[in-house]
């Protein structure tokens, strides 16, 4: 008897360590995508809940750069999230430069 697992056929291998490449290509991708609309997601609450305290503490909505210095950091990470997202699902040009 031996203990080698026989080699990969096209039918009946329903194992996930054997996807194809391109199988396993796609599900980081998607993983990746999930991650990343996580991310934004928890740094546009922060920005919103900014926002919105900006407008009761100033009287006024975010106009200027300095207005947002105190979040720039978080702000510079959503403008990159965004982008990487943009990349993976093929929508680059869709949502340039407007605001949150």
């Amino acid at each position: 008897r031996s203990s080698r697992r026989p080699p990969p056929t096209a039918e009946g291998n329903d194992s996930d360590e054997d996807q194809p490449p391109q199988d396993k290509a796609e599900a980081d991708k998607q993983a990746r995508l999930a991650a990343l609309i996580r991310e934004k997601s928890q740094l546009r609450g922060k920005l919103q809940k900014f926002q919105d305290q900006f407008v009761k503490d100033n009287n006024r909505r975010i106009r200027f750069q300095r207005d947002i210095l105190p979040i720039d950091r978080e702000y510079k990470q959503y403008k990159k999230v965004k982008e990487a997202i943009s990349k993976l699902t093929g929508q680059e040009d869709n949502e340039k430069g407007f605001g949150f």
